[in-house]
């Protein structure tokens, strides 16, 4: 059979960007694809920071939300990769969008293992509202259902907001408020915590540190992380950490290189894990932080790697299974995920695995049960097939 793709040789899409000639790792079981934006052929993002994938079905159609850094806008990413404006619809914001979250039901949180959690309070305007940090102290923006948007209060940061997002741990362990990053590597440096008046006061001090990303461990610390569930990444040091619940900076689980963006934890499923993953920008390699502090990497050799976004159900999960996106912050967003036509787990689609699955499927093996009705028949031969001759 001649039927192969490695996605890891995904580095010619990337000499297409004008990126380096570099590798992209995985581990086995892993593919990397373009997924929106330069990468994947067609328009590139202008510095695609943040992101959010509604809720399916959700007021802001069910799509991923892409903030531009440098194009002052939001733009709507469907399931197929297919990028449409948003925003701009009712004229760009005044400076470079950063952070983005909905204050309510998202498709990118969840508890490990995928299974959906309650949404935020809906404090801030109800559960159809995305909400929009921007660079220079422009206003945080309100954009409601459709792409119209108007600016809500002035931005706490100092020289602007970073990330954008709500509390949504069990029980509302962090008042369920909104909270706001100020970088920038100078005295300000802090998170703030936002009030539905749209008053900011300082949660957690921070200087120097530039904490430009944060998340939530909305397992309330059952996958091991501890009971603090605030985590930070410092694009100054390297240094993730906690903060808690009363805004105290705990010691750092680890320290990787400077310029460390995006966190999020794993969905648990066996490729990824419930782990915490951590994305740097300029160096284009996303790591696992394990409980322990251990460090282990992931992806090495992208164009850069800004924002990760787990998703484990609905339309962003590919083939039904959890998917990883991350926006390199650059042009593009690229997908992770593991290929229903990779049988044998090693990353190629191609004749071993269309070998190694013939094998199980003539022995009545249970791995052969593609899936998942537990038979072994014609149905899953058919199913394999689909996904070997496309590829995935």
């Amino acid at each position: 059979m001649t039927h192969t793709i490695r996605i890891g040789a995904a580095a010619a899409l990337l000499l297409c960007a004008g990126a380096a000639a570099q590798s992209i790792i995985v581990p086995p079981g892993l593919s990397i694809f373009p997924f929106a934006g330069q990468a994947a052929g067609q328009q590139p993002f202008a510095s695609p920071k943040f992101g959010v994938i509604d809720a399916p079905f959700g007021a802001h159609m069910g799509w991923m939300l892409i903030a531009e850094l440098a194009g002052n806008q939001v733009k709507l990413v469907d399931p197929m990769g297919n990028v449409f404006p948003y925003t701009s619809f009712a004229g760009l914001f005044p400076t470079g969008a950063f952070g983005t979250d909905i204050d309510g039901p998202v498709a990118n949180v969840f508890l490990p293992g995928g299974m959906a959690l309650p949404p935020t309070r809906g404090l801030f305007g109800g559960p159809v509202m995305e909400w929009v940090s921007e660079m220079g102290g422009a206003p945080l923006i309100q954009v409601m259902p459709g792409g119209p948007w108007i600016p809500w209060a002035p931005s706490p940061g100092n020289p602007g907001s970073a990330q954008l997002q709500f509390d949504r741990t069990p029980g509302f362990q962090y008042g369920g408020m909104m909270y706001i990053s100020d970088w920038g590597m100078d005295g300000t440096d802090c998170i703030f915590r936002v009030n539905p008046a749209g008053g900011a006061a300082i949660f957690c001090p921070l200087a120097g540190l530039d904490p430009r990303y944060f998340t939530f461990d909305v397992s309330g610390g059952a996958t091991g992380y501890g009971p603090n569930l605030l985590w930070v990444s410092s694009y100054a040091t390297g240094q993730v950490f906690a903060i808690t619940p009363q805004g105290i900076m705990m010691p750092p689980l680890a320290v990787l290189q400077p310029d460390l963006e995006g966190l999020a934890f794993g969905p648990g499923d066996p490729y990824f894990g419930p782990w915490l993953y951590a994305c740097n920008l300029t160096r284009g390699r996303i790591d696992i932080v394990l409980p322990n502090g251990v460090v282990k990497p992931f992806v090495a050799g992208m164009p850069g790697a800004a924002y990760p976004m787990f998703v484990a159900h609905g339309p962003f999960a590919k083939f039904g299974n959890p998917t990883l996106y991350v926006a390199d912050g650059g042009g593009s967003v690229w997908m992770i995920l593991h290929c229903p036509g990779d049988y044998n787990n090693d990353s190629f689609v191609n004749g071993d695995d269309y070998d190694a699955f013939a094998s199980d499927f003539e022995a009545g093996n249970p791995a052969a049960d593609v899936n998942h009705d537990g038979f072994v028949n014609g149905d899953d031969y058919d199913e394999f097939a689909g996904h070997f001759e496309s590829g995935c």
